[in-house]
């Protein structure tokens, strides 16, 4: 039997991702991931009950993240804290306000210098980061195709239907550009609202968020747009997959007859061998998820026949 070639390899490992990006786009997998990250980062507990839940492993992957990755921004209720709402919303000057409200300007810095400095990733370094995965190099017919993946289903649709409304007659590509642009112009906002209300605080105010934007920018990113955080997590990118795969391995976990750990290693035995992945053996895969509580439901054991 011939060996596969490296290319080939790739190959194998590739059409399994577009395979996916069939059954449930980009931004239909990744959207509940973004919400909860940003449900961790604010403080807030994951609605584990309801339709658009996670599998439990991949809360526990974002606590991970959370206490790496992002361990240098701070949650949102560290940094800002109302003591009264209604009196808060009455208040006419700064000097009012100020007594229903506490603002720890260096943290407020901090996650502003964070989410600026993400947001330059994703808008000009992703491209680079995204080669590793060897979709970069595929020929014009199928990048066409490809990058529909990212742009389709419910999700999409519905926001497709919302912007037409807007503007009528954009196309796909000119309504998910100007969704994504949306984003980063109003992620970029917040550094200059942050000022701004620092400013109207006080000179100590803005010193101190100066101070916590340089450390949060600092702190997440690198000069070459490698999370620092991630040196801690050995098998960065199988975690990555593990995320991206969640609609798969949501349905192994749910499957009757119960899927078993050797299923899931099967499947991502094509990842493993072209390299997308660090784990290499079932060993390595049963001791990667047992921290983070992906447990595969046991088969039954045999029954006997019974006595005539």
């Amino acid at each position: 039997m011939r060996c596969k070639t490296d290319d080939e390899i790739r190959d194998d490992a590739r059409k399994q991702v577009l395979e996916m990006l069939a059954q449930k786009s980009f931004f239909e997998r990744w959207l509940p991931i973004v919400n909860g990250i940003q449900s961790q980062l604010l403080g807030f507990p994951f609605e584990k009950g309801n339709e658009e839940a996670l599998p439990e492993y991949c809360y526990n992957i974002l606590e991970l993240y959370r206490r790496t990755i992002f361990r240098t921004m701070p949650r949102t209720f560290e940094a800002i804290k109302v003591y009264d709402q209604q009196k808060l919303a009455g208040c006419k000057t700064m000097e009012e306000a100020k007594a229903f409200v506490f603002v720890n300007w260096k943290k407020l810095g901090m996650i502003s210098g964070s989410v600026v400095r993400t947001v330059h990733f994703f808008d000009r370094e992703m491209e680079l980061a995204f080669q590793k995965f060897g979709f970069d190099d595929l020929p014009n017919n199928e990048q066409e195709g490809f990058e529909k993946l990212f742009f389709s289903g419910p999700w999409f649709e519905k926001q497709q239907a919302i912007l037409q409304t807007r503007e009528p007659g954009k196309s796909a590509e000119e309504i998910s550009n100007a969704f994504f642009n949306s984003q980063v112009e109003g992620a970029k906002l917040l550094g200059p609202a942050a000022a701004n209300l620092a400013y109207e605080w006080g000179a100590n105010a803005l010193e101190e968020l100066k101070s916590g934007e340089a450390k949060g920018a600092a702190g997440l990113l690198d000069a070459d747009g490698n999370l620092k955080g991630q040196r801690k997590i050995r098998q960065r990118f199988t975690y990555v997959m593990l995320l991206f795969a969640w609609p798969e391995i949501d349905a192994m976990l749910k499957s009757q007859p119960p899927k078993r750990m050797e299923d899931l290693w099967n499947w991502l035995t094509p990842f493993s061998e072209a390299k997308f992945i660090e784990i290499e053996d079932l060993d390595q895969l049963v001791s990667l998820c047992r921290p983070i509580k992906l447990k595969m439901k046991r088969p039954g054991a045999p029954r006997k026949s019974k006595k005539c």
